[in-house]
């Protein structure tokens, strides 16, 4: 079931740092002016620098890049007369302003760079500010585990604090990501722990959402309808147009559940008048398929027809737009092909100058008799010399520019990725071998618990570097998506979404020119209840250990993605075959991209083969699985010799 509530609203709402706006423009500008005239009176660096943040918290209300401009001024100052707090504010600042131009990553740094300031000068309330802003982030992008763990710290921080009802905006937060994750009683215990805490401290956040959503799910349709009321008389006291419509939704969808169909009929018609009104899209995109259901209970079939087909229309555009956004604000932070192309010609181009200018300068030495020439001579040298000196200091821009974008697209890429600390401490023994070709990587993994089973995913997307990360980003998206919005449990089924998802992003249904883009994928799904793993590849095979024998598991022979059909109504398939793995204590699994035993080294420099890589799979399982990065490491490295990677390489190791 879809909450009513959005994440990103809800938490942006709860985000105390969000500067307020004014109610006119010409009150705006007068302020703007009386702070101007402030700042060139002001006689310390310090006070310039708060005065230009007041400047940047005025126009975040009506115009986000001067917001941002004054920020970055703010942040300078700062840096000048030494104040941390006021460069993290800067930060902050730039952050929110970027949230709501949609450039989710770029505020992702920036709220990164003023945690670690207010870190390091130990200031509690900024670090609570920023784990949370991170966690809208992570809410939005759909990495709901790592935005619990930063609203987690949150609610630490301001609960030490004292700052109640800060803290039970995180708490709020923490349930509500719970149940974009299904993890209904969790969500539960931490609604419980909301009450609780309003019992002590009035002031706090209302669970009647929470509760209502939770209600709803478990078939709890009175209370559920209780609660979504109380939620609604909340919302409509504190004057909270959004979210009173949030829940009006949710009510309106329980009424239609216990069969009252006329009330339900009136909350869904006053919902679609003040959505228009308001233009929220994301409620419109909940609205929808229910008003569908109720037109077709009163027998409207055309118009529900028409409501549904909206929805469709407007959730796939959305879709779509949140994913674009994130590849644009990626693609605009590095053009790194370009980039190093550019820079190799111009490389060429400086030690052809100075060899020519080493050239000439013999040549002139030897045929010059006369001090005319000489000064000619030296007077053309420091013209070239000096351009010389232009193309150098161009040059080493660009080479900067180049290393920050890919510095930030790691990281960036790292931050979709599960903590692998985390990965590790599920199992006695495992490891993680994990090793890009150009910094950043087609490969990624992916694990989430769900029901006591342990899911895993090993994904090698088509290409490496920069095409590689791009589409990654959009296997992870959607594979988030196939298991937490589909509910997708059996492997087959998974990688049967999976490709029907990546052939409709990539529009592959009727673009030839995109057919071979796509990524192999195994997944398994440990049951230490049954010790059984359910496994299904496409592209992709796994290993298994055990007594002392190694056993290749092969998946389907095609990847996911391409023109190959698989139908999209009937949810069969015959392709991606789920297999059902007993396993015994002690044995092991081995999940791992084609990256590996593709690596070019050896005596007649070429490809590990199939043979040298299950030796290789046995010494790892003779041995330590914790010492198995360090292994595989040295292992490859002595095979390579002086070759270059030729691919990311991704090795996952389980001890069962």
């Amino acid at each position: 079931m879809k909450s009513p509530i959005s994440p990103f609203r809800i938490t942006l709402i709860c985000l105390f740092l969000l500067m307020a706006s004014a109610s006119y423009t010409q009150e705006y500008v007068r302020q703007i002016d009386s702070l101007k005239l402030a700042f060139e009176q002001a006689k310390y660096d310090s006070t310039r620098g708060r005065l230009l943040d007041d400047i940047s918290y005025i126009y975040y209300s009506y115009h986000l890049d001067s917001s941002i401009a004054y920020a970055q001024k703010s942040g300078d100052y700062g840096r000048k007369c030494g104040d941390k707090g006021l460069v993290a504010q800067s930060y902050n600042s730039i952050g929110v302003c970027l949230v709501n131009k949609a450039a989710l990553m770029s505020a992702m740094e920036n709220f990164d760079r003023a945690y670690e300031i207010y870190h390091s000068i130990d200031d509690k309330r900024g670090e609570a500010k920023m784990v949370n802003n991170l966690g809208v982030i992570y809410t939005e992008i759909g990495e709901y585990a790592k935005a619990i763990e930063k609203y987690k710290l949150s609610y630490a921080i301001n609960s030490e604090l004292k700052l109640w009802d800060i803290a039970s905006s995180a708490l709020f937060n923490i349930a509500l990501n719970e149940i974009y994750l299904k993890n209904f009683d969790l969500a539960l215990t931490h609604a419980n722990e909301l009450q609780l805490l309003r019992s002590k401290y009035p002031n706090a956040i209302h669970p009647a959402p929470l509760y209502a959503d939770i209600f709803q799910h478990n078939n709890m349709l009175d209370s559920a309808r209780f609660y979504a009321e109380l939620a609604v008389n909340d919302h409509v006291a504190r004057g909270e147009t959004y979210l009173t419509i949030s829940s009006r939704v949710i009510l309106a969808e329980i009424q239609l559940k216990l069969g009252d169909i006329e009330t339900a009929g009136k909350l869904i018609r006053y919902c679609d008048e003040q959505i228009e009104i308001n233009n929220y899209t994301d409620s419109k995109i909940k609205l929808l398929p229910l008003k569908a259901k109720y037109l077709s209970l009163i027998g409207s079939f055309e118009e529900a027809f028409k409501a549904q087909s909206e929805y469709v229309a407007l959730k796939d555009s959305v879709d779509k737009a949140n994913r674009m956004n994130i590849i644009n604000d990626l693609n605009a932070r590095y053009e790194t092909g370009r980039m190093e192309n550019e820079i190799a010609e111009q490389d060429e181009q400086l030690a052809e100058n100075k060899t020519w200018l080493t050239a000439f300068f013999l040549i002139a030495c030897i045929l010059t008799l006369g001090l005319a020439a000489v000064a000619i001579f030296l007077k053309k040298n420091k013209r070239l010399n000096r351009l010389l000196k232009t193309q150098n200091a161009h040059i080493n821009i660009q080479r900067q520019k180049i290393i920050s974008s890919i510095t930030y697209a790691k990281k960036i890429q790292q931050s979709t990725l599960p903590k692998e600390t985390d990965f590790l401490s599920l199992f006695k023994e495992s490891f993680i071998y994990f090793k890009p070709k150009d910094i950043i990587s087609g490969d990624f993994y992916a694990y989430q618990i769900i029901d006591s089973k342990t899911y895993i995913a090993a994904i090698d997307c088509t290409g490496h570097g920069v095409p590689g990360a791009f589409m990654s980003l959009i296997a992870n998206s959607k594979l988030n998506r196939v298991v937490n919005e589909f509910q997708e449990r059996d492997p087959g089924r998974i990688l049967a979404s999976m490709h029907r998802e990546i052939q409709h992003a990539l529009q592959q249904e009727n673009n030839i020119d995109n057919a071979q883009d796509g990524l192999e994928m195994s997944i398994c799904v440990i049951d230490r209840a049954i010790n059984t793993i359910q496994f299904a590849g496409a592209g992709s095979s796994i290993m298994m250990m055990h007594n002392n024998e190694l056993k290749e598991y092969k998946g389907a022979p095609l990847g996911i993605g391409g023109n190959m059909p698989i139908s999209a109504l009937s949810g069969r398939n015959l392709n991606f075959q789920t297999q059902s793995i007993p396993f015994s204590e002690n044995d092991m699994l081995l999940m791992y991209s084609d990256g590996f035993h593709d690596q070019i080294g050896g005596a007649d420099n070429k490809k590990l083969n199939k043979s040298k890589f299950r030796d290789f799979v046995q010494e790892l399982y003779r041995n330590n699985l914790l010492k198995a990065t360090e292994y595989s490491e040295r292992f490859i490295n002595t095979w390579r010799k002086n070759q270059p990677q030729t691919d990311d390489i991704m090795l996952i190791g389980i001890r069962l």
